[in-house]
Formats: C-alpha cells, sequence, structure tokens
C-alpha cells in the first residue's frame, strides 16, 4: 500500500513538473529569425502554442504540436504544411526565448506578453497616421492603432496601391519598434532614434526612415442617391456658363490653371495628392476655348486629355470643360475658399454614370471650377474618393 502510494506521489509530482516545463512553450511567441548553414533570414511572425495542442501561426491554425516528457523535443503535426510535421529538438527554452533545431535549421523565438505590449502600446505615442519620407515611391502611409494593429499603404503608381496589415509592438526600455506582418518594406525590429508629436525616425540595418505625422483631415461625403432628383430634366439655366461668348472673353487673359487633386486613401483616412494643369488656348476669331489637361509628377509631366468647345463641338454643355451631369440639381450659391482665393460659386450635385458628382462653379469665370468632389464605389464595395482644388489662375500679364 505505502509502495503504491508512493508511486502514485512520483507520478503526480512528475506531471507537474511536466506540465510547469510544457507551460514554458505555451503562449504567444514572435518568431524572429532562422538559421540554415551560418545563413541567417528574418522572418517576424507570431506563432501560438495553444494550451489544447493547437498550433496557429499569424492568427491560422496551421497543425499542432506535442512536448515530450523530458522536454528536449517538439513535435509538430499539419495536415496544411506537410513539410513541417516531425520532430524539433529543443536547444534553448528560457521564460522569454525559445531555439529548436529541425532538421539543419534553428528557429529563434522571442515571448510576447501581450498585456505589457498593450500597456507599452499606448504609451507610445506611436498612434496615428505616418508618412514615409525617404522612399523612392509615390507614398508610403503606415497607421498605428491600439491595441497592437497597424495598416500599411504603398502608393505604387497614380492609380494602383497595395495595402497590407500587421501588428506592431513598442519595447519603451529598450526604445525597439517591431513590425510584424508580409510586407517588404516596413518590417522587424527597429531602434527608435528620434521620436516627437510630428516626426519618428528609426533604423535598422544602418539604414534611417523618417516618418511624418499626417494631418486627418474630415471628409465631406456625397450622401444624395438617384431618387433625390427630379425624374424631368432641367429647364434651361441663365448661368454664365451657357454662354459661349461671356466664356472666351472671361477666359482670354488666363494662360493656365493649376489645381491639386487629392485622393483619399480609404484605409487610413488620408490623401495623396498631386498636381494637374489646365493650359488655355482661346480664339476670339472663331470663339473657341482648348483645355489642354496635363498631370505633374517628380519626374515627368504628362497630358492625359484635351476639351474643347466652339461651333457646334459642346455648345450646348453649361458643365464645360467637365461632363454635364445626370440627373442634377441646383443647391444655390456659396463663396467658397480654395488655395486658390474666395470664389462666388454655383453648386452643382449629380451623377456621372455611378459617380456622384458635387461642382463648384464659379460665376464670373465659366469655364473654371473652384472645387469638384468625387465619390464612388466599385462592385467589390470599395471606396474612390477625388477633392480637386484651384490652387493658382496664371494670367498673360502674370
Amino acid at each position: 500500500m505505502k509502495n503504491t502510494l508512493k508511486i502514485a506521489t512520483l507520478i503526480f509530482l512528475f506531471t507537474l513538473k511536466v506540465n510547469a516545463q510544457s507551460s514554458k512553450i505555451t503562449g504567444s511567441w514572435l518568431l524572429t529569425k532562422i538559421v540554415l548553414e551560418n545563413e541567417e533570414k528574418q522572418i517576424y511572425q507570431v506563432t501560438e502554442f495553444k494550451p489544447s495542442g493547437k498550433l496557429v501561426i499569424m492568427e491560422r491554425e496551421v497543425g499542432a504540436w506535442e512536448v515530450n516528457k523530458t522536454m528536449d523535443k517538439i513535435t509538430f503535426k499539419s495536415e496544411r504544411y506537410k513539410d513541417f510535421n516531425g520532430d524539433a529538438k529543443i536547444v534553448s527554452l528560457t521564460k522569454k526565448a525559445l531555439v529548436f533545431l529541425k532538421g539543419d535549421t534553428r528557429y529563434y523565438y522571442q515571448k510576447i506578453n501581450k498585456e505589457q505590449v498593450i500597456k507599452d502600446n499606448k504609451q507610445s505615442n506611436f498612434v496615428g497616421v505616418w508618412k514615409v519620407k525617404n522612399t523612392e515611391s509615390i507614398a508610403q502611409i503606415v497607421k498605428f492603432e491600439l491595441p497592437d494593429s497597424y495598416t500599411f499603404v504603398h502608393v505604387i503608381s497614380n492609380e494602383e496601391t497595395d495595402t497590407s496589415n500587421g501588428t506592431w509592438m513598442f519595447y519603451p526600455e529598450e526604445k525597439e519598434l517591431v513590425i510584424i506582418g508580409f510586407l517588404r518594406e516596413l518590417k522587424g525590429t527597429y531602434k527608435v532614434l528620434e521620436q516627437t508629436k510630428e516626426k519618428l525616425v528609426l533604423s535598422k540595418d544602418n539604414k534611417k526612415f523618417v516618418l511624418v505625422k499626417e494631418v486627418v483631415e474630415a471628409v465631406e461625403r456625397l450622401t444624395f442617391e438617384y431618387e433625390d432628383f427630379p425624374e424631368e430634366p432641367l429647364e434651361e439655366s441663365n448661368s454664365p456658363w451657357g454662354d459661349v461668348q461671356y466664356m472666351v472673353e472671361a477666359l482670354s487673359p488666363i494662360q493656365s490653371l493649376e489645381f491639386k487633386r487629392h485622393v483619399l486613401l480609404p484605409d487610413v483616412n488620408t490623401f495623396r495628392s498631386q498636381t494637374e494643369v489646365s493650359k488655355i488656348k482661346v480664339n476670339q476669331d472663331e470663339q473657341s476655348v482648348k483645355f489642354t489637361n496635363y498631370v505633374i509628377s517628380k519626374t515627368d509631366t504628362i497630358q492625359f486629355s484635351e476639351n474643347y468647345k466652339g461651333g457646334l463641338s459642346e455648345r450646348y454643355n453649361r458643365f464645360f470643360p467637365k461632363k454635364e451631369p445626370f440627373p442634377y440639381s441646383v443647391k444655390g450659391v456659396e463663396k467658397v475658399t480654395v488655395p486658390a482665393g474666395t470664389f462666388e460659386c454655383t453648386v452643382i450635385e449629380g451623377f456621372d454614370g455611378e459617380t456622384k458628382i458635387k461642382y463648384y462653379m464659379i460665376n464670373n469665370l465659366p469655364g473654371v471650377f473652384a472645387k469638384i468632389i468625387r465619390e464612388e464605389r466599385d462592385p467589390f464595395n470599395k471606396l474612390s474618393y477625388t477633392i480637386q482644388e484651384l490652387v493658382k489662375i496664371n494670367k498673360t500679364e502674370d
């Protein structure tokens, strides 16, 4: 009887010891790197060793794990990733670090204390929208949110963006920022060299990254719908925009118009901007006007459209050089302030196909828009939103 009790006690104590050792592995870990034949590769993926035995990598369940009784081996099983099946030898295990050898590859993990991460992130002052300055891309924007998520938008071209998400952790004692995700441009452990409310300087692999705080402005959403407009076409307006002769006279002194086109990046709720220029050519003898439109970048000037009004061409378009919306309604007259100044404008709301439009038409300069807002959603409910503002009027005598 005494021997039976003694054996049961030993088994119980051994089980406690195994569970205590196993609990060192249970939890969230950051895979920082793998080393194969002295070749090191940084990874930065969150791996969760669940108490239930499930293995979760970057929030996706990939298989199961089990540690042996002597705590020197982890066995992995995965239907999804067959190459990951098998045993791994535990090389080192502490409260903060785990290293195991699987085949010829060493895996290096760092323990994540989620409660401490949330606390440190909250006190970091990183929360907000930042633009990466020293980049060859048109724009790179990162938005840090609490408790630990971020959104990264890479503006590849004027028409193409790439958006990705992940997590971030700040370690105040080490002055390090860890960015975790599937990014190539911004991933890994960064030293925080400088931090103010408006500027953040990071360093990694002897390269500095300068981030500046972006101003998140309120967006005027266009809430009207098709059913808000009258079914019958509107009668002709007495607006000077319908008078070709008056347009020719008003635009004769003007050489060009400069605009800023602001494109909303909805994932980070901020804008990227590009410069557009409309060169104006007026022929008083023929009573015609031509707008030649260019987009200006750091490296190039590209013509993207041309608009002509004269004779029968665009004769009845009271919104030239833009398209006439349908349906539309006149909302009234407002004084509108843009970088080019303050103007009295006729305000129009309407549709161009499925795109909502709001025109601010300068009354005494027919053909010149102070501001244009366009908003639409694609079949996947992705928002497209732009604001075009008049920046400068270049006249002949300027």
